[in-house]
């Protein structure tokens, strides 16, 4: 019974680490973070910033978005 839990767990905790990197997008800030442009909060991965979320994911520039095209 115990092996079944054991099993269960590295289901979940696989499928949450897939969502999480499908659901992440963020902007490119300094090598060490970047900014969560989803901002949530729960994530264990979100660093709270002011009136932002800094991502600290050890793959966090893979989720970068191009930054947007400020008109001047």
């Amino acid at each position: 019974m115990p092996e079944k839990l054991d099993q269960e767990k590295v289901v979940q905790d696989s499928s949450a680490g897939a969502d999480t990197q499908a659901d992440c997008r963020t902007l490119p800030l300094v090598p060490a973070f970047s900014i969560c442009l989803k901002g949530d909060r729960c994530c264990r991965h979100a660093l709270s910033f002011g009136h932002q979320y800094l991502c600290r994911h050890p793959e966090h520039e893979n989720f970068q978005v191009p930054p947007p095209d400020w008109k001047k």
